[in-house]
């Protein structure tokens, strides 16, 4: 892809396993990895800084779901 500069191992098995010294993402799952891989595209397409997409993102999600942190009761 012209945009994407990291890529992970990935394997297609429904289940990660993590070998000694491998570790894998499984293929066509929402990891960490792949997510990543994601905000990198958006951002090339963008000509933007990763960081700016991953900004705009947790913001959306704070916008969406508020504010993600324990409200404490008295």
């Amino acid at each position: 892809m012209k945009y994407l500069k990291t890529t992970f191992p990935t394997k297609k098995e429904k289940q990660y396993t993590r070998e000694l010294g491998k570790e894998f993402c499984v293929k066509n799952r929402t990891e960490p990895c792949h997510v990543s891989q994601i905000a990198e595209i958006i951002a090339g397409i963008k000509d933007v800084e990763v960081e700016q997409v991953v900004d705009a993102c947790c913001k959306n999600v704070h916008n969406l779901f508020g504010s993600l942190e324990k409200e404490t009761q008295h």
